[in-house]
């Protein structure tokens, strides 16, 4: 049984002038515990969340989420560079409810 490894990975990081572009011209959409800023591109993607006085394991965590709430969903993402913006509420949340808010954002 062999494991598809290029469904595992996610695509590309945008690198620190590409975010810089994205948040001059880019679309936010903001949800409860996160914000989306997006455009049209190549589906490259960041993770990032403000300090607001949050040590470096909440900080991660709060990635971590993101991660993996935009690896199940990365075809709502196809063709899109995306930024995906982290607040410190987003701490009391469970993975699938992270999952919940992302779709729910992205589809307002």
């Amino acid at each position: 049984m062999e494991i598809n490894s290029l469904d595992q990975k996610l695509p590309r990081r945008l690198k620190k002038d590409e975010i810089q572009e994205l948040f001059r011209t880019g679309t936010f959409k903001k949800g409860k515990v996160l914000t989306i800023l997006y455009k049209k591109g190549k589906g490259k993607v960041a993770f990032t969340c403000k300090k607001e006085n949050l040590k470096a394991h909440d900080r991660n965590r709060i990635k971590r989420l993101l991660r993996e709430a935009y690896r199940k969903n990365k075809v709502l993402f196809k063709g899109f560079d995306v930024v995906l913006i982290g607040n410190k509420n987003m701490l009391k949340y469970k993975s699938f409810d992270v999952e919940k808010e992302l779709i729910k954002t992205w589809k307002s």
